[in-house]
């Protein structure tokens, strides 16, 4: 898994360059970016809370086929496995951004509100 997760990361850390890059060229244009939109629990673009791939692999290797369902799937694997901090993709554009200078806000849609049919509102 150590070798998965480096590998990820690198990839994640060019395309956050090209997205800092981009994000970059809006500015100098003269636009706002307003924000970015993570979601919540996601093991890459999660801001407040992500997957940890180390626990999930775990969980979906001693998966009990006979329980499989969406419903199972997401209490066991999404409570049982989520960590306080941001997904691998989203830590690094962080990082990147600040190298940049670049300040811009990030917001993030509840992925387990909305598995339990509540609604994310985000105020621009």
């Amino acid at each position: 898994m150590t070798y998965f997760i480096w590998k990820t990361k690198r990839s994640f850390r060019k395309i956050a360059k090209e997205v800092v890059s981009e994000i970059n060229d809006y500015v100098q244009s003269g636009f706002e970016v307003v924000g970015i939109v993570g979601i919540k629990g996601s093991p890459s673009c999660g801001l407040s809370s992500s997957l940890d791939l180390n626990k999930s692999s775990e969980f979906v290797a001693n998966l009990d086929i006979e329980k499989l369902n969406k419903e199972y799937f997401n209490e066991s694997c999404y409570k049982n496995c989520l960590v306080d901090k941001s997904g691998l993709f989203f830590a690094e554009l962080q990082k990147q951004l600040a190298r940049a200078g670049l300040k811009i806000k990030f917001f993030e849609h509840n992925l387990l509100d909305e598995m339990q049919d509540k609604e994310t509102k985000f105020i621009f």
